[in-house]
């Protein structure tokens, strides 16, 4: 990702990165950055609770983005929480 520099994606596929990639153990907070950059002009039309939860998992276990990431994935789940079951 960071040779062809395109960050650009769907959200959905941006929370599986994050989430695989903090599952994985894998430190590095320039790709928090460059996501954080492009997510209010992504496509969140194909979020889910599940996947909000993966990304704000992601920064919460990773501890490598900035607080404007949690507040994007903790508004989008709040916006997805009829999705929720437990």
């Amino acid at each position: 990702m960071h040779d062809s520099g395109s960050y650009s994606m769907h959200n959905k596929d941006k929370a599986h990165i994050l989430y695989n990639f903090v599952s994985q153990g894998l430190y590095d907070p320039l790709i928090f950055q460059k996501f954080e950059e492009t997510y209010k002009i992504s496509n969140s039309e194909t979020l889910t609770a599940r996947t909000c939860f993966g990304g704000l998992w992601a920064y919460y276990k990773g501890n490598q983005g900035t607080r404007h990431g949690i507040d994007f994935w903790e508004a989008a789940l709040e916006d997805r929480l009829d999705d929720m079951h437990a």
